[in-house]
């Protein structure tokens, strides 16, 4: 009998911290089923004069540049005309799957990711140092190629492979000078 009455004793000293722990767990919940605040309405959007606010060309720029680099195509120089060496050295180090994330996500998102306040999941940080230690560590050879295009049977590095000790310069260069050699 003794035993029951310690054992229901421990029960109910033990009850307050339980109490406790749930009330938490319940407080959390609540607080995660608490609406936030609306997104601004389109129309609030439009300016002063009546027209809709143009969407960022130079966001618009770095997706299409990354769709090209996912396609293995090479961008046209008025497009890398608008992009920074940095931006370009960025887009040209991220392999496939970062690319596809960059050509897909949206304005806010890849503006943030950019300017270095919130990245995108899996996406190299538009950063020198971090591009430099990416490049050094040689984890782009690791990436998935081809992804979602051809079967890896027969796996074949992208055209833009960047190897250890590569100088992408010329490169560079090369794409954002206008091309002057060809004949008309």
């Amino acid at each position: 009998m003794k035993s029951v009455l310690k054992a229901i004793a421990s029960a109910l000293a033990a009850l307050p911290r339980f109490v406790w722990q749930r009330v938490c767990i319940a407080g959390e919940w609540i607080s995660q089923l608490i609406a936030l605040p609306a997104l601004p309405l389109e129309e609030a959007a439009q300016n002063e004069s009546g027209e809709r606010a143009q969407p960022d060309e130079h966001l618009d720029a770095v997706r299409q540049v990354a769709a090209l680099l996912y396609s293995d195509r090479v961008p046209t120089p008025d497009l890398v005309g608008k992009l920074s060496q940095q931006e370009m050295l960025w887009l040209s180090a991220c392999n496939q799957e970062m690319l596809r994330s960059i050509a897909r996500a949206k304005d806010p998102e890849l503006s943030a990711h950019i300017k270095g306040r919130k990245s995108l999941k899996g996406v190299l940080i538009n950063d020198a140092p971090t591009i430099a230690e990416y490049l050094r560590d040689g984890e782009y050879e690791n990436a998935p190629q081809n992804l979602g295009r051809r079967s890896n049977t027969h796996s074949q590095p992208d055209r833009l492979t960047i190897r250890p000790g590569s100088d992408l310069r010329p490169f560079l260069l090369a794409a954002m000078l206008p091309r002057t050699d060809l004949k008309q």
